[in-house]
């Protein structure tokens, strides 16, 4: 449970990035790639 907690948050902040530096292409990939790697590190 606690690791679907976890990736709530993380969706939810890389989300949050995401539409905050819309114009940024650069930014938004980054953030993605924040996630797919926080993912594969849970549990």
């Amino acid at each position: 449970m606690e690791a679907d907690k976890v990736t709530a948050i993380w969706l939810q902040v890389c989300f949050e990035k995401v539409n905050e530096s819309a114009d940024s292409g650069i930014d938004a990939i980054y953030n993605h790639t924040g996630w797919y790697v926080a993912h594969s590190n849970l549990p």
